[in-house]
């Protein structure tokens, strides 16, 4: 169980990861993901919201659900894991060149996973390092690794994404990533404000 509830940590992560010429920190963004953990095959949804304070500090709020795509059986019960983590972050960014920005965050949150009736909470810790970099007006390319902690269960994931521009603040991004038992495919819509 610990095992699924850091996959829908890593869920919220890819969904809330700022990494992303203009490179914005203030956005609203939406979007779904397929994660695999250990064989288990989960859908999600997720949310989030970032804000520059300065020129080189933001915050981010994002929240992540998703649920197993088939019914397990555990001690006399069979039903579907369903999973939610809502995350607070605190980034930082800095120039390394023209168009280029090497990201730093930190996050806490609270992971939780019902099943049968019952629920877990587990209080969720991570930090991730990565490169965002806009090649031109339409394109933008990040990428990184991130850590998760959750109730001395952890999890450290490479990553990278695609993200194209439709006009100038609204942009679609395909992403993977990948981490020692976690494999998350995402597709997201980002309005930057």
């Amino acid at each position: 169980m610990k095992r699924t509830i850091l996959g829908a940590a890593l869920l919220a992560a890819a969904m809330n990861t700022a990494f992303a010429g203009d490179l914005s920190y203030s956005y609203i963004e939406a979007g779904v993901a397929d994660i695999d953990v250990d064989g288990v095959d989960l859908s999600g949804v997720g949310m989030a919201i970032s804000g520059a304070l300065n020129d080189t500090v933001y915050l981010s709020l994002g929240y992540a659900e998703a649920e197993t795509d088939d019914k397990f059986t555990a001690f006399g019960v069979t039903d579907e894991f369903t999973f939610s983590q809502l995350t607070l972050g605190l980034g930082f960014h800095t120039p390394l060149a023209e168009n280029t920005d090497l990201v730093g965050e930190l996050n806490i949150g609270r992971a939780e996973v019902e099943f049968g009736g019952g629920e877990v909470e587990e209080t969720a810790r991570g930090f991730a390092l990565g490169l965002r970099s806009r090649l031109n007006q339409h394109i933008e390319l990040s990428g990184g690794a991130s850590y998760v902690d959750i109730d001395d269960e952890s999890e450290t994931t490479l990553g990278a994404s695609v993200r194209a521009y439709i006009v100038k603040d609204l942009s679609v991004a395909l992403g993977y990533s990948s981490g020692d038992d976690t494999d998350t495919t995402s597709l997201s819509l980002r309005f930057d404000l």
